[in-house]
């Protein structure tokens, strides 16, 4: 859901979800937000950190740091295949695994 559509959605009485607007607000705070962003249009595919920088055209160094944000908020998972690490979102925020 973009932010227009979001807006729009509670002109309209339409009620959101909590997931909704915190969407929303991921999305408009820029680096972290396009990264969370890509996690969660395929949970399941695992991003290498030069493939996020590829995608969101950030330098490696930002990615770097938001991705380990994403990943001490529980957020992203990483599972290191063989020389580098692919990353993936957590579907199971709750869990320590």
């Amino acid at each position: 859901m973009t932010l227009l559509n979001w807006r729009t959605s509670l002109r309209s009485g339409n009620k959101s979800t909590a997931l909704d607007i915190f969407l929303c607000h991921m999305i408009q705070k820029g680096i972290k937000g396009r990264i969370l962003e890509l996690f969660l249009k395929k949970p399941t595919y695992g991003y290498s950190l030069r493939e996020i920088e590829r995608l969101t055209g950030h330098g490696l160094p930002s990615v770097r740091r938001y991705v380990q944000e994403l990943v001490k908020e529980r957020l992203v998972k990483g599972v290191k295949m063989k020389r580098f690490f692919l990353y993936h979102a957590n579907r199971r925020p709750g869990s320590l695994s």
